[in-house]
């Protein structure tokens, strides 16, 4: 895969073949390090389907599909812009809406 995503998987294979024992320190905190640094990696090298997926596979409920996030990443010609919302009174914590 020619992805930012791609590169960093690679990267992690290779840590992970030259170093299977995590019990040195050294490869530990590479394979920390990586796995950190995906978490903040730019999806927006792979089609608009695979990143609604990617976040899709991350969120509990994603409303309304998985479909319309590909779709909004797709036709919006900038960044999607997540607003995050908390209502203090609920029991549970949601995202409140996208916005293109």
């Amino acid at each position: 895969m020619n992805t930012r995503l791609g590169a960093s998987h690679a990267v992690l294979l290779d840590t992970l073949r030259t170093s299977p024992d995590l019990r040195d320190e050294s490869a530990l905190a590479r394979v920390l390090d990586l796995l950190a640094a995906r978490r903040t990696l730019d999806l927006s090298d792979l089609p608009s389907g695979d990143q609604a997926t990617l976040i899709a596979a991350g969120a509990a409920e994603l409303l309304p599909s998985t479909a319309r996030l590909a779709d909004l990443l797709e036709t919006a010609g900038r960044p999607l812009v997540v607003k995050f919302g908390i209502d203090p009174t609920a029991a549970g914590v949601h995202v409140g809406h996208g916005s293109r």
